[in-house]
This record gives C-alpha cells, sequence and structure tokens, in this order.
C-alpha cells in the first residue's frame, strides 16, 4: 500500500511539478494506482467529477462533456484526491448538497479537501506557478480584500 501524501505540491506522478501533464499522464496515473476511470455525463452542472475509494476498488468519474483545460484540471483534482485523502474521502458525502436545496454544504474538513485538490490539479497543469499564484486562484477573495486595501491606502 503506498504511503499517503500530505502535500499537494509533490504528488507521486512522474514529471509531476517538472512539467505540464496531460490526459495520458492521468491514464496511466490511474493505470499503475488500480482506479477505474469512467467517463459519463454528470447531471449536476457544478460538479466536473468525482473520486470514491469504492470499498478497495478505486474510480474516478469525469463528465464526459469536459474539454481541454477544464478536463485536464478536472482529471488531476480528482487523482489528487485519491493521493491526499484516499479511503477518507467519500463523494457521496459530497453529493449529500441534493438533498439541501441544491446549495453545497461542505464541513471546514471537506473545504480544505477541496483547495488541496485544487492546488494539486494547478500544478500538474501548469508547474511553474508561484504559491501566491496558487493562492490568488483558490481564495479570489482574500487576493480582492488585499488589492482593495492596497488602494485605500494610496
Amino acid at each position: 500500500m503506498r504511503k499517503k501524501v500530505t502535500t499537494p505540491f509533490a504528488l507521486p506522478i512522474p514529471g509531476f511539478g517538472e512539467s505540464p501533464l496531460t490526459s495520458e499522464d492521468f491514464e496511466r496515473a490511474c493505470a499503475r494506482e488500480g482506479i477505474a476511470v469512467r467517463r459519463e455525463r454528470i447531471p449536476d452542472e457544478t460538479a466536473r467529477g468525482y473520486y470514491s475509494p469504492g470499498g478497495g476498488s478505486p474510480f474516478i468519474v469525469i463528465d464526459a462533456r469536459l474539454r481541454g483545460r477544464r478536463k485536464l484540471l478536472a482529471e488531476f483534482h480528482e487523482l489528487a484526491h485519491h493521493f491526499l485523502h484516499g479511503w477518507r474521502h467519500d463523494f457521496r458525502s459530497e453529493l449529500a448538497w441534493e438533498r439541501l436545496g441544491g446549495k453545497r454544504h461542505y464541513t471546514p474538513r471537506q473545504e480544505w479537501a477541496e483547495m488541496q485538490a485544487d492546488a494539486a490539479a494547478l500544478l500538474a497543469v501548469a508547474p511553474g506557478l508561484s504559491l501566491p499564484a496558487v493562492v490568488r486562484f483558490l481564495l479570489p477573495e482574500l487576493s480582492m480584500t488585499q488589492t482593495r486595501g492596497k488602494e485605500g491606502t494610496r
């Protein structure tokens, strides 16, 4: 059993952090990890994919309508859940929002897991990004607050 990765900045994927990864890299990493990949239309318009540990048979579902960079980001986001969160990550708990009026109700732990997976996906697709650039992408409200604060002091 592979040791759990604890940082989104060093996933055990050949070439991670060195050059932009491709869908082929994603497929190879999934095959090496024994993760089944399915591409199907996901009815929820806000979900691009999901990962499930599958009781020992992990799988990833990616929305078949995705193309280009959105598809790549979704692929590596879900693969990051495998490496970072493994058996603790279960898409069914995240889909519970459907029963709550169509609004996502993530716990702080789920929010953190999503941000980690987003960061890993960004670094897989654009490895030259700096940490501040990743933070600006993941937390635009923080960046806007800092920008507004600077403008007010000029």
